[in-house]
């Protein structure tokens, strides 16, 4: 993940963090006054909601669009299984701009693209102690013998 995504999605979720105690203030005030506040509000807990999802469903395609890279720099080849996507209408979110339909990965895709690279770091990383140990201990041999 490029240091720009980063941000991105650190962003996204500073604000879904403050979304979310915007809405426990609204909450705790609500609760205190008499009801011609409670219905502003319900307007207000209504706008914060929607807020709220829309920058879920933008921190979940960039998660998706980051486990696809990541699994295809390991050399991974992700293959477009039908169990694996959610097919997402960028439409029905407010605050986003397309009108494109995106392609995400739901939770079984997640974990068996999270499953792969776990697999190909494990081989990556015991071939090169495959490498090492031998060439390891033959150096321990040699000063070993030497002494």
């Amino acid at each position: 993940m490029t240091w720009k995504e980063r941000k991105k999605v650190r962003e996204l979720r500073r604000r879904l963090w403050l979304l979310e105690l915007r809405e426990l203030n609204v909450n705790l005030t609500a609760a205190q006054y008499e009801p011609p506040p409670f219905d502003k509000a319900v307007m207000k807990l209504a706008t914060l909601d929607k807020e709220k999802q829309a920058q879920l469903a933008l921190l979940e395609e960039y998660e998706s669009r980051y486990l696809i890279r990541k699994a295809q720099s390991w050399g991974i080849e992700v293959s477009y299984r039908q169990e694996w996507y959610t097919l997402k209408d960028r439409n029905d979110d407010p605050g986003t701009s397309g009108d494109r339909a995106v392609l995400l990965l739901n939770e079984a895709g997640k974990a068996a693209i999270t499953k792969q690279i776990r697999n190909e770091q494990f081989a990556y990383w015991k071939h090169w102690a495959e490498i090492l140990i031998p060439i390891l201990s033959l150096i321990v041999a040699i000063i070993a013998l030497s002494k």
